[in-house]
């Protein structure tokens, strides 16, 4: 959940120029719509995580300028996503973050479950173009 952990860090700075500038936050398979641990979301609305979601209720103290590129993981289907965190979820960020400064991103196939997402290669390609606008050989 460190994802969800940084957006609320990020929530609740109180003074942000007693830190280091954040300019681009790349979420892998955050879990933005879990309100108190793991939560099946497909039976719920998008109002009902609106007023129920913490970071929602904060969106306003996020940088506005952020650069934000939130990856998924899809092994089998879209609703099951990478077997722990949906793409209903990895992507509900799109509700508090600025839509100008928001991308998001589908990894498929077996390497796109929850756990693998952080070792796959095309994972590490997205976040060094995304980053550094770097193009790594295969």
């Amino acid at each position: 959940m460190g994802g969800k952990a940084f957006t609320c860090y990020l929530e609740k700075i109180k003074t942000p120029d007693d830190y280091p500038k954040i300019r681009k936050y790349v979420a892998i398979a955050a879990p933005f719509d879990w309100i108190s641990g793991p939560l099946n979301d497909t039976q719920l609305s998008i109002k009902f995580l609106k007023q129920q979601s913490d970071l929602y209720q904060h969106r306003d103290r996020l940088p506005h300028n952020l650069d934000v590129l939130a990856i998924a993981g899809i092994m089998r289907n879209a609703q099951e996503g990478d077997g722990v965190v949906t793409l209903k979820s990895a992507f509900f960020g799109k509700y508090f973050f600025n839509p100008k400064h928001y991308s998001e991103k589908i990894i498929y196939g077996p390497n796109a479950q929850h756990s693998m997402l952080h070792e796959n290669p095309e994972v590490d390609k997205t976040i060094a173009n995304y980053l550094w606008g770097l193009q790594p050989k295969n």
